[in-house]
């Protein structure tokens, strides 16, 4: 494959699936992961803004001095772990599961799907589980099922469950391999043995089949941690057959070791101990221009936040810097707390925080919070804790995959009783909804950082009450109010403009906190013939619908058209909702469609 840049990939560009890997002679493998290496970067430095890839034989070792997305660093590291997966196994006829989206993007690429999307999700044993005795059902015992998870998903209650589960059944196709990414060997007490046990024995201790009588078992493991094998014999004892740790960089130990565990005749554990990897420094040629994210305003801000509010403490679910707390754990350390990947231990945590007179700031991934959903209704809105959740819209789809989240960010979060919600427009509007928020102690918070880079900060006209004025007709016919949620004002004004060209009459307004909906929006839209709402995600559940129950309950006679990013308003004529959504102009014909329809 040769790219404007002139990245070539000979072996790489002969891979179009699963044979081709196991067809490749042995000596020419450490040359195809170079290859991957260079394509991953040159794909990342592109996606970040550079106009030139790294360039061949540049690919990143580990230890390089870049400041790469952790994406990109995770997939650098599972270059010959995935290789050694397809030479061993015969994929896709023995499926492989991942449980995370960065984990599977060098399968995707040596699959076929060259844009490095994946699929991930923190149950992947637990569908393992499921597809292995589905398998055995249907006649396909001599199938295999792979679930390749991060040491981090071993901090989570459902893998414990998941593993008790299989280790229930002794003959069980199961291949678990735990990509251990911690350092170059066998972490000591309070490493990763130290999780696998004191994990286990909570979760052990209260599961069905096997776990009582394995609690037992464990606690005599506990006792002999210092020996070396305290892994080996936590599984033994799990009645898993475990193999590690294997250097996760060596093609041949790793498929001596798969092999090993695929002809186990059960259920198997392979420990593979991954290296840091990190990209190569800013290639030339980056776009001095880049965008701003919503992430780096939050980040910014968070630290000023901070610094005049003693109270204010982070809470992050193993993505400190992704979620944006990564500025603010380099000033004050001690005041930020990651929980690793346990979403719900998270959210518990940050209501005790609460409890104690902080105020926690939790950062974190819109599809990430609907798995601690009920921390957040139980822990955090029943006692009315003052918490602030700020939630990254982006992280629910980039590389996300099947599970990842609904169709609306919104539509979960506006069911938490008392649960503040605030989307910002621009970068001026997240500071202020912070700040206001982190105000906030007797009731949760939660942000709503729209996708894409933040846009110039558009200022209000004029104030309603609460609500802020972005356009209002001057001394025109009151036809159509437009309530813009979040960064979806840019292309309202784009829309209002045109409109007005037409003679038709348009007020702009942008709630900002959009639940509870401040009760002046819902009087403006008596004022109109059309209201339409604009928002990211879903109409099912969103803003606009919350608008519409409201008209619908004072049995107002207005017409509400809601309109967002993931479905369209039935009955509409004319453009597609993406089109609507995503331009002045195909708002602007939604708009002149509904009042037609009026």
């Amino acid at each position: 494959m040769n790219t404007p840049t002139e990245l070539r990939t000979p072996l790489l560009d002969g891979v179009y699936g699963p044979y081709d890997i196991r067809a490749l002679q042995a000596e020419r493998l450490p040359g195809l992961a170079q290859e991957i290496r260079e394509f991953l970067v040159d794909a990342d430095s592109r996606a970040s803004g550079s106009s030139k890839g790294p360039g061949p034989n540049r690919a990143p070792g580990p230890g390089s001095d870049l400041g790469a997305s952790s994406d990109l660093e995770a997939s650098l590291g599972m270059v010959e772990l995935t290789i050694a997966l397809h030479r061993v196994f015969n994929s896709p006829r023995d499926p492989l599961l991942f449980d995370r989206a960065d984990q599977s993007h060098v399968h995707e690429v040596l699959t076929g799907h060259r844009d490095a999307t994946g699929r991930r999700a923190r149950t992947a044993l637990s569908c393992a589980d499921g597809i292995a005795r589905s398998l055995r059902l249907c006649g396909g015992a001599d199938r295999h099922v792979v679930a390749v998870i991060d040491g981090e998903a071993l901090i989570t209650g459902v893998t414990w469950e998941a593993l008790n589960s299989i280790a229930a059944t002794a003959d069980l196709p199961v291949v678990i391999v735990v990509n251990d990414r911690g350092g170059p060997s066998l972490p000591e007490r309070g490493g990763l043995a130290e999780r696998f046990l004191d994990l286990g024995e909570n979760v052990l201790r209260r599961t069905p089949v096997v776990g009582r009588p394995l609690f037992g078992a464990l606690h005599g493991v506990k006792r002999s941690l210092g020996e070396p094998a305290a892994p080996q014999g936590l599984f033994a004892h799990l009645g898993l057959t475990y193999t590690g740790p294997v250097d996760g960089h060596s093609v041949p130990e790793l498929e001596a070791a798969l092999r090993g565990a695929r002809d186990s005749g059960g259920p198997a554990i392979v420990h593979c101990v991954t290296r840091a990897w990190t990209r190569l420094p800013q290639a030339t040629g980056a776009d001095p221009g880049h965008e701003e994210s919503w992430i780096s305003v939050f980040g910014e801000e968070m630290v000023k936040a901070g610094a005049d509010r003693p109270e204010a403490v982070g809470v992050t679910a193993g993505t400190p810097r992704p979620a944006g707390l990564g500025p603010f754990a380099e000033v004050c350390p001690e005041r930020v707390h990651d929980a690793g990947g346990a979403e719900q231990h998270a959210v518990a945590s940050a209501a005790g925080l609460a409890a104690g007179g902080l105020h926690p700031v939790v950062a974190v991934g819109a599809s990430f919070l609907h798995r601690a959903l009920g921390q957040v209704l139980t822990d955090v809105a029943g006692p009315m804790r003052g918490v602030t959740f700020v939630v990254d819209g982006a992280a629910r789809t980039e590389g996300a995959g099947e599970g990842q989240g609904g169709t609306s960010d919104l539509a979960l979060p506006r069911l938490v009783p008392g649960l503040r919600i605030a989307v910002p427009r621009d970068g001026a509007r997240l500071r202020a909804q912070l700040r206001r928020a982190i105000d906030i102690d007797d009731a949760p918070t939660a942000i709503h950082l729209p996708r894409g880079p933040v846009g110039p900060d558009i200022e209000a006209v004029g104030h309603d009450h609460g609500v802020d004025v972005l356009h209002r007709t001057a001394d025109g016919p009151r036809d159509v109010l437009v309530v813009s949620v979040g960064a979806m004002a840019h292309i309202s004004l784009v829309a209002a403009g045109l409109l007005e060209a037409r003679g038709v009459g348009v007020t702009v307004v942008d709630p900002g906190w959009v639940e509870p909906l401040d009760p002046r929006v819902a009087e403006l839209a008596l004022a109109h013939r059309l209201v339409v709402t604009v928002e990211e995600g879903g109409r099912a559940g969103g803003v606009g619908a919350g608008l519409a129950e409201t008209l619908n309950d004072a049995s107002a006679r207005v017409r509400v058209l809601r309109l967002a990013s993931g479905t369209a308003e039935p009955g509409l004529s004319g453009p597609g909702l993406a089109q609507a959504v995503l331009t002045g102009p195909g708002l602007a014909q939604a708009v002149l469609s509904g009042l037609l329809q009026d």
